[in-house]
């Protein structure tokens, strides 16, 4: 299954809309953009504000921002590691 910066992208790119554009008519970040495209989850700021970039953006591309944020939430808890702590000494 494809992720949501990889569907983000390909519906950016047939549409012919360059980042810049998208981040000028969006008012997202460049930077965030391309961090969001590459599914680079940890260069972005909180959850809270990656779902509302991710709404934005799916919006400004005709897609439907529940699935695109349903998608992301399944691709970061598949990314989430479980911090493993040393028994207590007893």
């Amino acid at each position: 299954m494809p992720n949501v910066g990889s569907i983000l992208k390909e519906v950016r790119e047939s549409k012919e809309i360059s980042l810049e554009k998208v981040a000028a008519d969006t008012k997202i970040s460049l930077l965030h953009l391309k961090a969001i495209e590459e599914s680079d989850w940890k260069a972005l700021p909180a959850s809270p504000y990656v779902k509302g970039f991710l709404r934005i953006y799916a919006t400004y591309l005709g897609l439907d921002p529940a699935r695109i944020i349903e998608q992301y939430k399944r691709e970061v808890k598949d990314e989430k590691t479980f911090l493993v702590l040393p028994a207590p000494n007893k």
